[in-house]
């Protein structure tokens, strides 16, 4: 038994930690650690038999694999061709087997292991955007960096840019955010460092949309999650809210109109709805895999989509974006809109740019829900 326990926590313990070691060039690309630990874990996951005695195992199955079998129908039916298909299999792959694993492993080792595995990778992620930012900052004169905050928002060593970097940074403080404030029983001074030094590296990027969901994310759980008002009061004032918004929404798209960068995130849009409607059937409906349709609904000739749902619809047509909400919303309905905090994350970082399938989104939101049917389970079992 001890040995099952070892091995299901070393794997954890390899995805998770091994999904923190981005170094860019530095070890050949960003991606070949955190992928060598997934393919690592695949090898060896099919030995913890242990794994398949999970109440909900193949509800959770079925919905990863009918996911993304019909994301690959998608791919085929639209305008990719072989090689195109190929590489959509293959990114999609990486994105829900790292969901359904992360949901397993979570869901299968002890407290102690868990606390040890998500402490060491909460170290890795600070020394990976400390040395990040260091690097990044010594690049820059200094006296020009007063002259152009912007000069530090280029040329990451480890990244395609900060904005890359405070993606990375901003999933995985949700993840250990999560982690302390709804599953451990206790915080210490070490955990709270841990958020406040990730938190000001990502402030650190001078990315404004992960720099606005950070602090929006954090109200949002305190306010669904700590204040102790009455479910639907909380709907209401939160509705109360959206309405005031919509009254002062024409002030507010003018006021992002203003800024150069929020006048080209309202663009995107507008080209978007135009270019959606110019599609053949087939290309609306079905997309143009993920190759292509990166630029199918570009504001710019040449460049990306930019923001999620273009994005989506470029790549799988409009009964992507469908199958992509339900996904998550299957989620929020079984960890009781727990899951949400990685997805509303995802979402209105979205809104200005990430990709849909970006796998540190994926291994945060299979976490958090692993994290959430845990502490149910221990509830019932309590009870």
């Amino acid at each position: 038994m001890s040995n099952i326990l070892n091995k299901k926590s070393f794997l954890l313990f390899l995805l998770l930690f091994g999904s923190t070691i981005q170094f860019g060039d530095y070890i050949g690309n960003r991606y070949f650690v955190p992928l060598l630990s997934l393919f690592s874990v695949i090898i060896f996951l099919p030995g913890v038999k242990s794994l398949k005695k999970i109440n909900i195992f193949n509800e959770l199955l079925f919905i990863h694999l009918f996911s993304y079998t019909f994301f690959v129908i998608l791919s085929v039916i639209g305008h990719a061709d072989f090689e195109d298909i190929f590489f959509d299999m293959a990114k999609l792959f990486v994105s829900f087997s790292m969901s359904f694993i992360l949901i397993l492993l979570v869901l299968n080792v002890t407290d102690k292991s868990l606390k040890k595995i998500v402490d060491i990778s909460s170290i890795s992620v600070i020394f990976v955007l400390s040395l990040e930012f260091y690097i990044r900052f010594s690049n820059v004169n200094f006296d020009s960096i007063f002259l152009n905050l912007h000069l530090l928002k280029i040329d990451s060593p480890f990244f395609f840019d900060s904005n890359a970097v405070a993606f990375y940074g901003i999933f995985y403080f949700i993840l250990f955010y999560y982690y302390y404030n709804n599953y451990l029983e206790k915080k210490s001074y070490f955990n709270n460092f841990t958020l406040l030094k990730i938190a000001m590296l990502i402030i650190g990027t001078l990315s404004r949309s992960a720099i606005i969901t950070l602090f929006i994310i954090i109200i949002w759980h305190y306010y669904f999650f700590k204040f102790k008002f009455k479910l639907k009061f909380k709907f209401i004032y939160l509705l109360v809210f959206l309405v005031f918004t919509l009254l002062f929404i024409k002030d507010i798209l003018l006021l992002i109109q203003e800024d150069l960068s929020g006048s080209t995130k309202l663009e995107i849009y507008r080209i978007f709805l135009d270019k959606f409607f110019m599609q053949d059937i087939r290309g609306g409906l079905f997309g143009y895999g993920i190759n292509l349709g990166n630029y199918v609904y570009s504001y710019k000739e040449g460049l990306y989509s930019h923001a999620l749902i273009p994005m989506i619809t470029g790549y799988f047509g409009f009964i992507g974006v469908i199958l992509y909400f339900c996904f998550f919303i299957y989620f929020a309905i079984i960890t009781k809109g727990h899951s949400l905090f990685a997805f509303l994350t995802a979402f209105i970082i979205g809104l200005s740019y990430l990709h849909p399938f970006l796998e540190t989104f994926f291994l945060a939101h299979g976490f958090i829900v692993g994290l959430y049917l845990r502490k149910a389970r221990k509830k019932v079992i309590s009870e």
